[in-house]
């Protein structure tokens, strides 16, 4: 997936911005953790071009202090084994 560098804060977890190669169409590509304010669906891990925006690619329903390596899943419903 890439390397990440943590690039701030977001609802009290570390956030991550790829410093490698960009995504899809050259997107700026980040991790970063949503907490329940919104509700539950909305919670756990994100891969989005921006914190908190719309538009988003991959979900881990965790609440752990950092991303986890297993538990994603594309917007589909399919699931990623896990990131390397």
């Amino acid at each position: 997936c890439g390397e990440y560098l943590q690039d701030g804060i977001n609802h009290d977890k570390k956030y991550f911005k790829k410093v490698t190669q960009p995504g899809y169409d050259g997107q700026t590509v980040y991790i970063y953790y949503w907490d329940e304010r919104d509700g539950v669906d909305y919670s756990g891990w994100w891969f989005g071009n921006e914190v908190g925006g719309t538009e988003v690619w991959l979900k881990a329903e965790k609440h752990t202090e950092l991303p986890p390596k297993t538990g994603w899943t594309w917007g589909d419903g399919g699931v990623r084994k896990e990131l390397s």
